[in-house]
């Protein structure tokens, strides 16, 4: 006589199933087989798929967060090499506006030139540095000004690239959560219809 004993996954047993509205999409009794501090007796395999996408989304953004850091540093870093250029050219204007002024007071001197002409070519001079460093200016103000843009377009691309991976891993868990609900109702009524032959053949015997 045949006991009827039914071949069961070591990953999940005794499932029942549970309506949708009652807050979750099955129960069981599982096996130890997925590990993970869940033991060997799981009421609610969908709790450990929650856990699981859980941790899923939540590497995912880690490492789009890691990179959009690096990105952050990279760019201040760019920051202080701009500024470090500019003041490096703000430093040789000021010293070839030096070097010129000492050559155009040795010129005065030796062609004789008055107080009134030496104070013209002096004054020229020193406009022609405020121009240099304007324009110096103008360029670093421009440089860091790209590199804000930058900033501001990479924070955007890095937001949207964590909305986006959390918006999937959560429809990958709803589809997850569907999925297995669909199969432990399949594999409730392919136990109550081996339980009713079980039964029929023992009141045959």
């Amino acid at each position: 006589k045949q006991t009827g004993t039914q071949a069961t996954s070591p990953a999940y047993q005794e499932l029942t199933p549970v309506s949708p509205q009652s807050g979750g999409g099955f129960t069981a009794n599982l096996g130890g087989s997925y590990g993970g501090g869940y033991g060997s007796d799981i009421s609610d395999a969908s709790q450990y798929l929650r856990d699981m996408y859980a941790q899923q989304i939540a590497a995912e953004l880690a490492a789009l967060k890691s990179t959009y850091e690096q990105n952050v540093a990279d760019i201040q870093a760019q920051n202080d090499l701009i500024t470090s250029a500019y003041d490096k050219q703000r430093n040789q204007a000021a010293a070839q506006n030096d070097l010129q002024r000492m050559q155009m007071n040795e010129l005065g001197l030796m062609q004789g030139l008055n107080t009134g002409a030496s104070g013209q070519m002096a004054l020229a001079q020193s406009a022609a540095l405020q121009g240099n460093l304007a324009t110096i200016g103008s360029q670093e103000a421009q440089s860091l000004a790209d590199n804000a843009l930058n900033l501001t377009k990479l924070t955007a691309q890095y937001k949207n690239a964590a909305d986006q991976a959390a918006a999937e891993g959560n429809a990958q868990l709803a589809s997850a959560l569907y999925n297995e609900y669909v199969r432990q109702q399949e594999l409730a009524l392919q136990q109550q219809a081996a339980a009713q032959e079980q039964a029929n053949w023992e009141a045959k015997m």
